[in-house]
């Protein structure tokens, strides 16, 4: 067991958590720790604007409650990548760049709704191209990298990118002819196969092949 935690945590370097539709941080990876200095029991449960000290390049709190990001989940929207300037553990200001999945759109409880994934900013350049992915481009990293990297069959690869991209159980038989039951068959194939416990660590995965 040992060997799968090391694999995923080599795989999620970059600070990734997790907030349900009331702003609680439900998720907080080692990396978010490195980055912030605050260790999982110092969060969890906690608002994220109350943890997460952001601003935009004016200077201008970006953490807040209502934020943009928020909003635009709520109206059915998608964020875009977007720099930001972070306190971190040295008790500096730096620069970073942050890119939101949106996931459970129907506020299932215990779930994440968004997860962030924060990178120091060091080479941005190539970091923005990277994020600014279609969704030909998205699929080709499930049907390519993780399928070849986990083993994954092509009905998984399809479920695996459903639910990345905020589709449910329910949604996510409809749109491809399953039972709800059989899908989540499927995702809990997916999560042993790639040696993780959810959905949302299933996501984090995925964000570090995308920054690759």
């Amino acid at each position: 067991m040992a060997k799968s935690k090391d694999r995923f945590e080599y795989r999620t370097l970059e600070a990734v958590f997790g907030i349900d539709s009331h702003y609680r941080i439900i998720f907080w990876n080692r990396g978010a720790k490195e980055m912030t200095g605050l260790p999982k029991h110092d969060v969890m449960g906690k608002k994220c604007y109350e943890v997460i000290q952001a601003y935009d390049l004016s200077g201008n709190p970006f953490c807040v409650r209502g934020c943009q990001v928020m909003k635009t989940h709520e109206q059915g929207g998608m964020a875009k990548s977007i720099n930001l300037e972070l306190l971190t553990k040295s008790g500096r200001i730096e620069g970073v760049n942050m890119i939101t999945l949106h996931l459970n759109r129907d506020e299932s409880p215990a779930q994440p709704v968004l997860v962030h994934s924060v990178k120091s900013s060091v080479g941005l350049a190539e970091f923005s191209n990277k994020v600014k992915l279609t969704r030909v481009q998205l699929e080709k990293i499930v049907h390519c990298s993780l399928k070849k990297s986990f083993s994954l069959s092509h009905r998984e690869c399809e479920i695996y990118l459903a639910f990345a991209q905020g589709s449910v159980a329910k949604e996510i038989a409809v749109l491809l002819g399953l039972s709800t039951a059989t899908v989540r068959t499927h995702i809990q194939r997916i999560l042993k196969k790639c040696q993780v416990h959810s959905k949302v660590e299933a996501v984090a995965l995925l964000l570090r092949y995308i920054l690759d």
